[in-house]
Order: C-alpha cells, then structure tokens, then sequence
C-alpha cells in the first residue's frame, strides 16, 4: 500500500459529516488538511476551491479526489472525510460524492505530490473498498479498511 495511505491518521479522517455543499466539503477538508495553523486552513482552502475551479476532482462513484499544492505546508499531507449524504460535486457520472480524499502537499514538491496522488486513486479505484469505507462506522474502522488493502 502507499506509504501516505498508510500513514493516514484517525486525526485526519472525518465520517458522518453532515455537509449539502462544495464550500462545506472543502472547508472541512481544509482543517483536516491544515491542522491546528489557521493561515494554514485557510490556504489550503483556497487552494483547493481553486482547484476544483480548473475542474471537478469528482471521477465518478461517489468519490472525489480534492487537491492542491499548498506554499506553506512542510510536507505531504492526506485527509479522508465522507459525508453524511452525498454532495454535488460536479461529478463526470452526475452523481453526488460523498468520499473525499484530499491530498495537500508543497509546490515544491511536485514528483512526490503527482506520484502520491495517483497512488491513492489506485489503492481507491475499487468499489468494494469504497463500500468498505462507507459502511465503516468511525475513523478506526476506516484506518481498519485501509490497512486491509496492505494485506490484500
């Protein structure tokens, strides 16, 4: 498994969030993201509401993969939040998504950002680990899931 899947913390993974917007979505993802720093949050924030403005990070399924290089953060970082209901998200199959995996990283970090953020979405592809995840009662039963996928 993906070395930054597998280092994914419970501080980082949100379940049952009641969310019915894009702007909810990313300002959570953002905290996650960005951790205790609001210059942080905020920048991540941003970054990702400009990024989903290039285009959608929704593939379809219900998942979303929200984005962004990020000047002030020191390294990779890596949240999971699903919703509570799904969102509109411009998604490329019309549905709404309510599997977020956020990826933030530096900008100088550009090879180990593209390499880690494909990594996750191969490790994400299959519909019965999203299933997985969906039916995951807390941020332990994801952590759960997840470290299934190393075994697998």
């Amino acid at each position: 498994m993906n070395e930054l899947l597998a280092s994914l913390s419970p501080d980082r993974v949100r379940v049952n969030f009641a969310a019915s917007t894009r702007a909810e979505v990313l300002a959570e993802l953002a905290v996650l993201l960005g951790g205790r720093d609001r210059a942080v949050r905020e920048a991540v924030r941003d970054d990702l509401a400009a990024r989903e403005q290039i285009s959608t990070t929704a593939v379809g399924g219900g998942i979303a993969f929200p984005h962004a290089r990020v000047g002030s953060l020191p390294g990779l970082r890596l949240a999971l939040l699903r919703t509570a209901e799904p969102v509109p998200f411009g998604a490329v199959d019309g549905q709404g998504v309510d599997l977020f995996v956020a990826l933030a990283g530096p900008a100088q970090q550009r090879r180990e950002y593209l390499s880690a953020l494909a990594a996750v979405a191969y490790h994400l592809r299959s519909p019965e680990v999203r299933d997985r995840i969906r039916e995951a009662g807390d941020a332990a039963a994801v952590r759960a899931v997840l470290d299934g996928l190393e075994a697998g």
